[in-house]
């Protein structure tokens, strides 16, 4: 099964550029960065709580 997901989020630019720099990742747009990092985040999240839960690991995959 396929879901697509959109979504808005504001962010405060100048704190996101702090931890781009932090971690070394000015090289990406910031809109870059912060769509790398929420779907990261969410995949993960969901595979674990899956995996917690008995469902197996790897079951949740990102598609384009």
């Amino acid at each position: 099964m396929k879901i697509k997901i959109a979504f808005t989020v504001e962010i405060d630019s100048n704190i996101i550029t702090a931890y781009q720099n932090d971690l070394g990742a000015g090289h990406e747009t910031k809109s870059d960065f912060i769509k790398t990092f929420l779907i990261s985040a969410a995949v993960g999240t969901l595979d674990e709580t899956l995996l917690n839960n008995g469902f197996g690991y790897n079951t949740v995959k990102r598609v384009n």
